[in-house]
């Protein structure tokens, strides 16, 4: 692991502002604990020059049932006690085809992609586990190409399971998901809503019922449900929610 280059190591955590070097850094983190305060979802900053956390959430604890000073000291070692040892092949998997795919991306373009993968993690307190989804992003690529500092975005997983390893780019339509059997790259096609179905995540996501939603937009039941089962073989899903969920995290809207 000391030489993968998305691992973490115990080094001494060092302040976001030494690496950032910006006057700006602390409305950056303010902007990020306020997020953190709107949502359930956490964030962290991670250091990949120095492998170190820069910064964790307070709202993390909600995912593992550790503080963020308790993750930042711990390092590395957070994901051998939280992650089942089942699951840390695919934290490994992930990263490492990540930084794969990003060689063979131009240096200006490569903040603008997105890993994403579902793992499972257990709660320190409660040991119950939770199907989680980490998303990273780049913030800064250093002279040689390496992401420099990146941050992780932690929410629920819209998947069944575990292993949905996926790199997706902040303006196209486009997706590789990995194949971890034949451990290679595979584009997906651009996955295009209808303004329809579209409407249908939206209203759905408010708790409208199938009903409710025909009436609101002067169609039919059956022509409802001929959205839906639309969505669900265009998302590859098998109800609503998992549509809602792959909808709002692929950015489909």
């Amino acid at each position: 692991m000391k030489n993968e280059p998305y691992s973490f190591t115990n080094n001494k955590f060092n302040s976001l502002a030494e690496v950032l070097q910006d006057t700006h850094w602390s409305s950056c983190l303010n902007v990020l604990e306020g997020l953190s305060r709107m949502t359930y979802r956490s964030f962290c900053i991670i250091d990949y020059t120095n492998n170190k956390f820069l910064y964790v959430s307070d709202n993390t604890k909600s995912f593992c049932g550790r503080s963020s000073d308790d993750i930042i000291r711990m390092g590395q070692n957070f994901y051998y006690e939280a992650v089942p040892v089942s699951d840390l092949e695919i934290l490994q998997t992930a990263r490492s085809a990540a930084y794969q795919f990003l060689e063979n991306i131009p240096d200006v373009e490569k903040c603008d992609y997105i890993l994403s993968y579902d793992f499972h993690i257990k709660h320190a307190v409660t040991q119950s586990e939770s199907l989680i989804n980490h998303q990273f992003t780049p913030l800064k690529v250093d002279a040689t190409g390496r992401v420099k500092l990146a941050i992780c975005l932690t929410s629920m997983s819209p998947h069944a399971s575990a292993g949905v390893i996926e790199i997706m780019h902040k303006n196209k339509q486009d997706h590789w998901v990995y194949d971890m059997s034949n451990k290679y790259w595979r584009k997906k096609p651009k996955i295009i809503l209808k303004k329809e179905e579209k409407e249908v995540i939206m209203l759905s996501a408010q708790g409208y019922s199938i009903s409710e939603m025909a009436e609101y937009m002067n169609k039919s039941f059956d022509t409802i449900k001929f959205y839906r089962k639309s969505l669900f073989r265009k998302l590859e899903v098998e109800n609503i929610t998992e549509a809602v969920s792959h909808a709002v995290t692929k950015r489909l809207l």
